[in-house]
C-alpha cells in the first residue's frame, strides 16, 4: 500500500542519514589522530603540507574556534620527513598545553621557474587555523610563478597572498605570522659584500679590493636594539649590543658557500641557521608592538599598543605584522604598509654551508625557560654529534619539542629542521609519523619519488 511503501522509503532514509553520520564521524575521529597531512597532488608530490588543528587561551591570538579538534594527548607529534634535490627536511608539530594546534607547516615547495631553489615555510596562527591552514596550502599557487628571488618580486607575492586573505569573509577573525626560506643552490659563482653570514641587499657585484664602508643595519644589530628597547620600557637591564663585524667581499657558489638563502618574515615565527661548531646565525627578527618603528605606524593607523601580559596591538594581538586579522587593516586610506596590522615582509639574504643546519620555529619552541637561541643550537650541535643515521634526526626535532614542553611552553610547538647538501639527489622519498608522548607510533606512511634532474621538473612518482 502507499502507507507502507511511505514507511519504507522513510525507514530507507533514516538509515542512509545514520550510516552518512557514522561516516562522518569516523572521518573526524582519523582527523583527531593524524590532524591534517596531505601529499599534494601527483605534479606536486615533493611538497608536504602539514596543517594540526586550532586552539583557544584568553586573548584573540588564542581564541578557540568551534571547528577545531582538540587533541589527546599534548605531546602527541606529527612528524614528516622529506629527502630529495638538495635537501633533507625533518619537521614535527605538536599541540602542547594548548587544547588546539593553529600551527602550519609547508616543507620543501620546488620552485618551477628557479633551479635548485625550493621553499619552505612555517606559519603560526592565531584566532583560529582557518589563516595558516589556508596560507600553508595556497602559498604554492602565489609563489610558483617567480621567475627570481628579488626582495620586491617576494614581497608583491606575500602581498597577494594577504589579498586572497582578507577578501575571504570565514576568514576575517584570525590571522597568521608565517616566515619564508627560499633555498637556493648557486651555479654561478659571485662575489657579494657580506657582515657575518648576512649578504648586503644592494650588492650583487663588488670590486675585489673594495673596501668602501657601504651604511648598512645587520639583522643582528637589529634584533639587539629592539630587545634593548623591550628591557628598557619594561625597566629591565639591557645587554649592550656589540659592534657588527667587518663587512668583507666573499665568493658564494663555489668551495663551501653553495648556497643562498632568501628570508621573508612575517611576525614572530624565527628562522636561524645553525653552524658546524654550534655557533649560530639569526635570520629573522620578531615584528611585536614594542620593536622599533612598529608602534609609530600602528598608532598613525588608528591603533593603539598597550601592556598587560605583553605589548599589544589594540589590547589583542602580541605581533605587528600578520596574514589576515582583516578588521585590522581595514582603513580604506591607507596601503597595505600602512595599516595598523601589515603583512609586509621583512627581507633578508644570507649564503650558507652544507655542514650548517636550517632551524624554522613558532614562537613557542622558545617560550620554554631558558629556551634561548644560544641553548637551542647547543641542544642540537651537541645531539648532532652523536647522529648516525637520518632517522635520528627525526628524534632529534622530536626531542626539541619536548624539551621546550617540559621547560613550560604554554603554546603550540612546531619546528623544521633543514639540512643543504651537495651534489643534487634525483631520488626523492618522504613520509610521515604519529607518534604519542610516549614515543609510540600510530600511524605512519611512506612514499618515494623519482625527480628529473636538476633544473627540470619532478618525473611520476613510484608509490612504495
Amino acid at each position: 500500500t502507499a502507507a507502507e511503501t511511505q514507511a519504507e522509503t522513510a525507514a530507507e532514509t533514516q538509515a542512509e542519514t545514520a550510516a552518512e553520520t557514522q561516516a562522518e564521524t569516523a572521518a573526524k575521529e582519523d582527523s583527531k589522530l593524524e590532524g591534517v597531512v596531505n601529499m599534494q597532488e601527483p605534479e606536486t608530490e615533493t611538497t608536504f603540507v602539514m596543517v594540526p588543528q586550532p586552539n583557544s587561551n584568553g586573548h584573540r591570538d588564542d581564541d578557540s574556534n568551534e571547528s577545531s579538534i582538540s587533541a589527546r594527548d599534548p605531546q602527541q607529534k606529527l612528524i614528516v620527513h622529506y629527502s630529495g634535490g638538495h635537501v633533507t627536511s625533518y619537521a614535527a608539530s605538536m599541540v602542547g598545553r594548548r587544547p588546539t594546534d593553529e600551527d602550519a607547516l609547508l616543507v620543501n615547495f620546488q620552485l618551477p621557474n628557479i633551479p635548485g631553489n625550493c621553499l619552505t615555510a612555517l606559519f603560526d596562527g592565531h584566532g583560529g587555523s582557518e589563516v595558516s591552514f589556508f596560507v600553508a596550502h595556497n602559498a604554492p599557487q602565489f609563489f610558483e610563478k617567480l621567475t627570481n628571488l628579488e626582495p620586491q618580486t617576494i614581497e608583491n607575492a606575500i602581498k597577494s597572498l594577504d589579498s586572497a586573505v582578507i577578501k575571504l569573509p570565514e576568514l576575517r577573525h584570525a590571522g597568521t605570522t608565517g616566515v619564508f626560506v627560499f633555498i637556493e643552490r648557486l651555479h654561478t659563482p659571485k662575489k657579494v659584500l657580506a657582515v657575518g653570514r648576512e649578504i648586503h641587499p644592494l650588492l650583487d657585484q663588488v670590486e675585489e679590493n673594495d673596501e668602501e664602508e657601504i651604511r648598512f643595519q645587520p639583522l643582528e644589530n637589529l634584533i639587539c636594539e629592539d630587545e634593548a628597547l623591550l628591557a628598557s620600557r619594561l625597566n629591565l637591564p639591557a645587554k649592550d649590543c656589540p659592534a657588527p663585524p667587518k663587512n668583507r667581499v666573499i665568493t658564494i657558489g663555489e668551495d663551501k658557500n653553495l648556497f643562498q638563502l632568501t628570508v621573508a618574515n612575517v611576525g614572530d615565527s624565527r628562522a636561524m641557521l645553525i653552524h658546524e661548531d654550534g655557533t649560530y646565525t639569526r635570520l629573522s627578527r620578531d615584528h611585536t608592538p614594542s620593536a622599533a618603528g612598529e608602534q609609530p605606524r600602528i598608532e598613525k593607523a588608528g591603533g593603539f599598543v598597550e601592556y598587560s601580559d605583553t605589548f599589544r596591538v589594540n589590547g589583542e594581538l602580541s605581533v605587528s605584522r600578520a596574514f589576515g586579522d582583516r578588521e585590522m587593516k581595514a582603513n580604506p586610506y591607507l596601503f597595505a604598509d600602512g595599516q595598523i596590522i601589515t603583512a609586509i615582509p621583512e627581507i633578508r639574504t644570507f649564503y650558507a654551508k652544507p655542514s650548517d643546519l636550517l632551524l624554522l620555529a613558532c614562537d613557542g619552541l622558545f617560550e620554554g625557560e631558558n629556551m634561548t637561541p644560544g641553548f637551542i643550537a647547543r641542544y642540537i650541535h651537541e645531539r648532532r654529534r652523536t647522529i648516525k643515521h637520518d632517522d635520528d634526526y627525526e628524534h632529534l626535532v622530536s626531542s626539541l619539542l619536548d624539551e621546550a614542553y617540559i621547560r613550560g611552553s604554554e603554546d603550540n610547538i612546531s619546528a623544521i629542521l633543514t639540512r643543504v647538501r651537495e651534489p643534487y639527489s634525483t631520488h626523492a622519498s618522504q613520509g610521515f609519523s604519529i607518534v604519542n608522548g610516549a614515543g609510540m607510533l600510530l600511524q605512519s606512511g611512506r612514499g618515494s619519488y623519482a625527480l628529473a634532474t636538476e633544473g627540470d621538473s619532478a618525473t611520476e612518482s613510484v608509490e612504495d
